[in-house]
């Protein structure tokens, strides 16, 4: 946006919120008023033509005090449309689909929360202006999560299987989960503070159980005796070390 044809005006602002409301926030005027301008300032107008060479101007007041800004926006870059996947994982949750989706985008990477979708009306599980539905990604996965209400609750039938790379990728994941109001489960199972089950598998499980013969049959047996996935002990027990499988045990 230029303030004249020698200098730019640079202004920044952070906003928690999906990119197209940060855009409206930006450059609807009914947006902008709740926002825009110094502690005590009104906003008395606010012009846009989100075109190239368009105008931009923009007057507030203070006290009697009037300061008009203007410019020209330059090359105007809406959003991007977002493009729905062909297949999305519909998860249904309580009232905090919103803050479950903010921390699985800040736990694994690959993941976000792309838009948060007010409800039209009154529904079963609240009322209008809440939050009904929150697009967001899990290591890549498109999801939707849906404020349904608490009339349906989340079981082992359905989780989230995410290969870790070693120890330390497995140990971090597993303690975000469980150290966010989540709970233990069994063999590399656990679940989230909102009852979603997850599955931390280490990617050498899966090619342990995979080699078949004795040696997954001793990976595997050892895999049962876990909770969080050891994989010193487990690569100990499928190559056969006396005791491994019972160390695994105390995991």
């Amino acid at each position: 946006m230029n303030q004249a044809a020698s200098s730019v005006l640079t202004i920044t602002r952070t906003f928690d919120a999906p990119l197209t409301r940060v855009f409206d926030a930006w450059t609807n005027p009914d947006s902008i008023t709740g926002w825009w301008g110094p502690k005590d300032f009104t906003l008395l107008f606010d012009e846009k033509n989100l075109e190239p060479g368009g105008p931009w101007r923009m007057g507030m007041t203070r006290r009697g005090e009037k300061v008009v800004s203007a410019g020209v926006y330059a090359v105007p870059q809406k959003p991007p449309k977002t493009m729905l996947a062909k297949n999305t994982i519909c998860v249904w949750f309580d009232k905090d689909a919103q803050a479950a989706a903010h921390f699985y985008a800040a736990t694994f990477p690959g993941s976000a929360v792309s838009a948060v979708h007010l409800a039209p009306s009154d529904f079963p599980g609240g009322k209008k202006g809440d939050v009904l539905t929150v697009d967001f990604s899990v290591a890549g996965v498109a999801c939707l999560g849906l404020n349904g209400g608490p009339m349906f609750k989340h079981s082992e039938a359905f989780s989230f299987q995410i290969a870790t790379d070693d120890q330390e990728e497995t140990d971090r994941y597993w303690d975000a989960i469980v150290g966010n109001g989540g709970q233990e489960s069994e063999c590399g199972w656990c679940k989230d503070g909102w009852g979603l089950s997850w599955q931390i598998t280490p990617r050498e499980l899966t090619e342990a159980l995979a080699a078949g013969g004795d040696d997954a049959r001793r990976a595997f047996d050892a895999m049962m005796t876990m909770k969080k996935i050891d994989v010193a002990a487990m690569k100990a027990a499928q190559s056969g070390v006396s005791g491994a499988a019972g160390r695994a045990g105390n995991s």
